[in-house]
């Protein structure tokens, strides 16, 4: 299946342009580009045209570094200035605006406080809570506020902090405090669930036993934000339900934004509860560009919901830009295959992303503990299910790039697309 990502790098005025084709292709020539054209020849006397979008403009003859390992080819082509100055200014704007909670940009607190609302956990949809009205629906500090707050007393005073926290932050029954990884309610809050496995800390859906929060020392219900959705009692529609992705661009874009201008550094780590019957596992992120500009083929499946794979590659079928646009992807085994020796021509469009390095890492050792040591590194704790389908949504999203590229030293590049 043919492959392309392109990457605008307006800094040095260049893009680099990603190719996999299919092994029946052949070899290639030569590649030549004109002002909205990139034109690659094959021997066997194919052509394949690459159509830039408007507003993203090459230097006619400016192709270098041209390599071909087997099926993959990497190319560089000059930008021209006017398309640098357009994509600084545009990453600039971008950079200002944050991911929306919902189509009408209201925040969570606002549209679910005094709304007479229902939970369903999103995997099968069954109704975790019915016909709840919450007065107040509150923000709690940041994400990683428990950890932050070990800082709030020296250690002669630890004691102190230990008292404070729970009795600053324990919900009342008609409240709801959230952050991007999870919601607080009070510990009678009827939630229709169960304890697996005789776990008196884990909570699991009663109809599919996906893992939905947990109950913390405090007895305070923690629901994961990743395995519900919030509907409106009245006419069920959904009003809040981020898939992995949406959270993961809430969760950098919220730290980014307080790091003055340093790469945003974040572990998700396997919350105590699944950990204590498990060796630990840590997904270490680095944010590269938060910005980062990339030219896709129109019909292309990007960033998938956490049970659904993708990759950046070329669909033949009219559903893949409905996927597109509404985040989700086809399933492997049922994407619709192309007849690739007839492609002649991709056009590309832009998509904005994250550009971020991870690793994976399962137990500890001196590296894990570096990080957890690191007051400029955020320690976000989560399921299993939620770090595990994340770090599957970054290596499919550069599943099109040649293997050299896919790492910097000992880390994996991936992306997380911000716009469709």
């Amino acid at each position: 299946m043919t492959q392309i990502l392109v990457e605008v790098l307006p800094n040095i005025q260049a893009c680099n342009l990603y190719i996999t084709l299919p092994t029946d292709r052949g070899p290639c020539l030569e590649i030549t580009a004109n002002k909205y054209l990139c034109i690659i020849k094959f021997r066997n006397g194919d052509d394949l045209t690459i159509k830039f979008p408007k507003g993203t403009s090459l230097v006619p003859g400016t192709v270098s570094k041209i390599t071909q390992d087997g099926s993959h080819i990497t190319a560089r082509a000059q930008l021209d200035e006017k398309t640098s100055l357009l994509s600084t200014l545009s990453a600039d704007l971008l950079s200002t605006v944050g991911p929306a909670i919902s189509d009408t940009s209201l925040t969570f607190s606002e549209i679910l406080k005094d709304s007479l609302v229902s939970a369903q956990c999103k995997q099968c949809r069954r109704v975790l809570l019915s016909d709840v009205r919450f007065r107040r629906v509150l923000p709690l500090p940041s994400v990683d506020w428990d950890q932050a707050s070990e800082g709030w007393f020296c250690h002669l005073h630890g004691n102190e902090g230990e008292k404070l926290k729970p009795s600053s932050l324990q919900p009342a029954s008609d409240d709801c405090f959230y952050s991007e990884l999870h919601f607080l309610v009070h510990k009678d809050t009827a939630v229709d669930c169960v304890s697996p496995n005789n776990n008196n800390y884990e909570l699991a859906c009663c109809g599919c036993q996906a893992s939905l929060g947990v109950r913390s020392k405090q007895s305070v219900l923690k629901l994961w934000a990743h395995s519900l959705m919030w509907v409106r009692s009245e006419d069920k529609q959904i009003l809040f339900g981020k898939d992995v992705s949406g959270i993961l661009l809430s969760l950098i874009h919220n730290i980014d934004k307080d790091n003055f201008g340093v790469n945003c550094r974040l572990v998700l780590k396997v919350s105590q509860e699944e950990e204590a019957a498990a060796e630990p596992e840590f997904l270490y992120l680095v944010t590269m560009n938060t910005n980062q500009k990339l030219l896709l083929p129109e019909r292309c499946a990007l960033l998938g919901t956490s049970d659904k794979k993708y990759s950046l590659s070329e669909n033949s079928d009219e559903m893949a830009a409905d996927n597109l646009a509404s985040n989700k992807s086809f399933p492997s085994e049922k994407r619709p295959r192309a007849h690739q020796d007839d492609i002649s021509e991709v056009i590309l469009r832009r998509v904005y992303t994250i550009k971020l390095l991870y690793l994976f890492k399962r137990g500890e050792d001196d590296i894990t503990g570096s990080w957890v040591d690191d007051v400029n590194v955020h320690i976000l704790p989560c399921t299993r299910s939620f770090l595990l389908e994340v770090k599957d949504v970054l290596e499919a999203s550069a599943a099109c790039l040649p293997q050299a590229m896919r790492k910097v030293e000992n880390m994996d590049v991936g992306y997380i697309v911000k716009n469709a």
